[in-house]
């Protein structure tokens, strides 16, 4: 397989990608392109489009799919702890590693 620039389209930068497939294979292309009036190029192009995701796409909403999930089991937690546990307040992680820093601090100081 083999990619070669094309500049068929002005405004879009365009690679020829050359793929090694069997004569029957190709006929089984051209004839599903030329039932939807499309060049064999264009068919694949719009099988390749539905088929390869895009990744930013496929990034950005794996990350607002999880992010509801997350908030959504991280909510029903919260509500689980403060039944089984009425009272109990975590601490905020960064003040507890603050905390210990200056403990350190002052340990290696009087050392």
């Amino acid at each position: 397989m083999t990619t070669q620039q094309s500049n068929d389209t002005p405004n879009e930068q365009r690679s020829q990608l050359v793929l090694d497939i069997t004569p029957a294979l190709q006929r089984r292309i051209e004839r599903a392109a030329a039932r939807g009036d499309l060049s064999a190029a264009e068919y694949a192009e719009r099988l390749l489009e539905q088929t390869v995701p895009d990744e930013e796409e496929q990034m950005e909403a794996a990350r607002q799919a999880v992010t509801a999930e997350y908030l959504d089991r991280l909510r029903e937690f919260q509500e689980q702890w403060a039944k089984n546990h009425p009272g109990v307040v975590f601490e905020d992680s960064a003040e507890t590693v603050r905390k210990m820093r200056e403990e350190r601090s002052d340990y290696l100081t009087n050392l």
